[in-house]
């Protein structure tokens, strides 16, 4: 059965009142009809089983016949801190990262981030990114939804107050790998992981990352596409915290 993002504000006394875009979607599209069962899901990762009893005006209104807590949330928190990529490679690993398991993104400007954009523009793509999470979490499992940030400076990333293991990802380190990494990181674990743009990191924004306690690591001998470095990473730490298998995997 299909799944549809409701936000938690529009329930009310087992009421459920689902907005214009997502009700098109439910009725012209998929055609569902009145007193048809539909399973709901908020950004907590609650689900909620409703019927729907009306259409007007291009909004659905339900009824809440059941609600269930989801179980299944990630015991192991892990963050993306990713330089913006140019526009279809950033959409991508917003959509794989979140079919991941992703909990967090936070999107930055560093030096050699190619794109540029104004502060309205920053934020129109931030809402973009937000709409391409939660057609993600339709399609890969109900649990909650990840956090985009709105796009920061490398500067507030690595200042950022954050208490987890901080892992930054640079194509020069020789001497820290991911897998001696693995190693030492004991799961359930938080962990934030930095990728840098087309261009990588200079070598004073590593340095800046270091002195805020940022351990830099290298991922071996092979040279991948910045789009492809966090998906890599993303797997082999949901795969060694127990989250990525055989068992879970749709083939």
């Amino acid at each position: 059965m299909s799944k549809f993002y409701i936000d938690k504000n529009n329930i009310s006394n087992n009421k459920v009142l689902i907005c214009r875009d997502e009700s098109k979607h439910i009725m012209k599209v998929l055609r569902y009809k009145i007193e048809d069962l539909i399973t709901l899901f908020d950004s907590d990762g609650m689900t909620y089983e409703c019927v729907i009893k009306a259409y007007e005006n291009e909004e659905i209104i339900a009824e809440l016949i059941n609600k269930i807590e989801n179980k299944n949330l990630e015991s192991s928190k892990i963050l993306l801190a990713q330089a913006v990529l140019k526009s279809k490679k950033m959409d991508s690993v917003i959509q794989k990262s979140t079919e991941l398991g992703i909990s967090r993104i936070i999107p930055f400007f560093s030096s050699r981030t190619i794109p540029r954009w104004n502060t309205a523009r920053c934020f129109k793509k931030a809402e973009h990114w937000r709409n391409i999470v939660k057609a993600s979490v339709k399609q890969s499992g109900i649990r909650k939804i990840p956090c985009v940030d709105n796009i920061v400076p490398f500067d507030e990333v690595v200042s950022s107050d954050l208490n987890m293991n901080k892992l930054l990802l640079y194509e020069k380190e020789r001497n820290v790998s991911l897998k001696n990494i693995m190693n030492t990181i004991v799961f359930p674990s938080d962990i934030l992981i930095m990728v840098g743009a087309e261009g990588g990191f200079t070598s004073e924004e590593v340095s800046k990352a270091k002195q805020s306690g940022f351990l830099t690591i290298g991922i071996g001998n092979l040279i991948l596409r910045a789009e492809t470095v966090p998906i890599s990473v993303l797997s082999i730490l949901q795969y060694e915290s127990g989250n990525l298998g055989f068992n879970g995997c749709r083939l």
